[in-house]
């Protein structure tokens, strides 16, 4: 390759981006590595790295312990991709390999955890998002992209529905089995929270609603976010006793509850969860007590209390 200035590396760099569809924040973070490790090089120019150089940045990441493998992981990919890609260099991948992960085991939460978590949301926004993400196992972007033509009622059966989740991670699509009590509790939310809100608007304003997130309040998710702290840990004070308390934990609880209620389920899990390889998903069979769980209840189970249980302390 013709010796570039780095303004034209990293004008390359995001046309491989583009072709490659890396989502944003990758493409930040990759630059953000390519900039420490030109430094780390003690080089100038991105054209004078080489395999040597990143072998001599991972040795040295190594033996920073504030960083853990996987953050070492990333930087190793996002430099690989510099000088593979972009660079167009021969890269031995056998003397510059990823560190071993030390897999930590998934947190979830039992059903009775739920389930007192769930008694301490109140507001019928936030129920509804909370319930969809532990119904349903999507990720958090997921729901917030979620609009009302992704509800789609299933040819074969009409009573059942399915959503359609676009530009997931990855930038895949994919369809996710919707539990008729979350279905129901969506239509209940967009009568009363939505509706409410598009009255006297022109015809094409109303032509676009059905393309609108379903969760137009909640901005990344940090409004829900501070709901769903504050009822965990009025749940920890009385019978929460997990310490984890992302929401990112409903989506693991998904995947280990279906399970539970049958092992066979794996391939459905990871149609839901959106993984492309199954070994992935299969780390829920390690995480999960699998065997001697009695009288275990799926997801959808679990949101059909939910839900009665939420219209009765509304006095619905």
């Amino acid at each position: 390759m013709n010796k570039m200035s780095n303004k034209e590396v990293l004008e390359k760099a995001k046309e491989d981006f583009l072709l490659r569809d890396l989502s944003e924040r990758t493409q930040e973070t990759y630059l953000r590595v390519f900039d420490c490790f030109l430094e780390s090089s003690g080089e100038t120019e991105y054209t004078a790295l080489t395999e040597s150089h990143l072998r001599k940045w991972l040795l040295k990441l190594k033996g920073d312990r504030k960083l853990s493998n996987a953050t070492i992981n990333q930087y190793n990919s996002a430099c690989k991709f510099l000088l593979k890609v972009v660079l167009v260099l021969d890269v031995n991948d056998s003397q510059v390999p990823n560190s071993k992960l030390k897999r930590k085991p998934q947190p979830s939460m039992t059903v009775d955890e739920i389930k007192e978590l769930f008694s301490h949301f109140n507001n019928l926004t936030v129920f509804t998002y909370f319930t969809l993400l532990y119904s349903t196992g999507i990720r958090r972007s997921e729901a917030l992209g979620i609009t009302a033509m992704d509800i789609i009622r299933a040819k074969n059966d009409k009573d059942s529905h399915y959503l359609v989740i676009r530009n997931g991670k990855g930038g895949y699509t994919r369809n996710v089995e919707l539990p008729d009590a979350t279905y129901m509790l969506l239509r209940k939310y967009y009568e009363e929270e939505i509706k409410p809100t598009i009255v006297n608007i022109t015809k094409e304003e109303k032509a676009g609603i059905k393309t609108m997130p379903l969760f137009p309040t909640i901005i990344n998710g940090v409004k829900a976010n501070s709901f769903f702290t504050k009822a965990f840990n009025n749940g920890r004070n009385s019978s929460i006793k997990f310490r984890e308390y992302h929401p990112h934990i409903l989506r693991h609880s998904f995947a280990v509850h279906m399970l539970q209620k049958n092992i066979n389920n794996i391939l459905r899990v990871q149609a839901n969860l959106g993984h492309k390889s199954l070994a992935t998903t299969e780390i829920y069979l390690k995480d999960a007590k699998l065997y001697g769980v009695k009288n275990a209840v799926s997801p959808s189970e679990v949101a059909k209390e939910l839900c009665t249980t939420f219209y009765a302390r509304a006095k619905v």
